[in-house]
């Protein structure tokens, strides 16, 4: 669940931010620090008892999963903008849950994360892991099938660029 918050920051800033010519997910950024400050937060602690060392380990999990998240998102964009043809993006986009995003890597399917995005986009191909490793392959230059933050993000990069561009086709 997304939550919405207000906060302050310096005017010049806030400039610098206007200027950056890249779609840009500044929340994400400012989530990435806040997760970053609470798992500092949680190593000065002497005490510790199993509830925050569970929050710590889970603060931590999302900083592993953010970082993957934001590298697949930089490669989503810039695989819609360059390599994505206007049929796969539209798949994409149906695939997509209004409130939740994606479902890759959910529930018990057979199929990894980078598989269940490949056949979404190529439904052809359904079912032929060969064919989606060889499309990761080119996407990240390793025959092993990317992480599910990476996917995820991947698939939301690639949605910003469509979101932008999809009114004008």
């Amino acid at each position: 669940m997304r939550m919405r918050m207000n906060i302050s920051i310096p005017a010049n800033l806030k400039q610098c931010m206007d200027a950056i010519n890249e779609p840009t997910n500044w929340s994400a950024i400012a989530s990435d620090a806040f997760r970053i400050h609470l798992h500092k937060l949680a190593k000065t602690k002497t005490k510790l008892n199993m509830t925050e060392i569970i929050d710590r380990l889970k603060a931590s999990q999302k900083i592993t999963d953010n970082e993957g998240l934001t590298a697949g998102e930089r490669a989503g964009r810039d695989w819609a903008a360059r390599k994505a043809e206007a049929i796969h993006l539209r798949r994409l986009k149906e695939a997509r849950h209004p409130v939740e995003d994606w479902y890759f890597g959910v529930g018990s399917s057979a199929y990894s994360a980078a598989e269940v995005f490949y056949f979404i986009i190529e439904p052809k191909f359904d079912g032929e892991r060969t064919a989606a490793a060889d499309f990761w392959e080119t996407v990240t230059g390793e025959r092993e099938a990317p992480e599910t933050a990476y996917v995820n993000g991947f698939a939301s990069g690639a949605m910003d660029i469509w979101d932008q561009v999809e009114d004008q086709m």
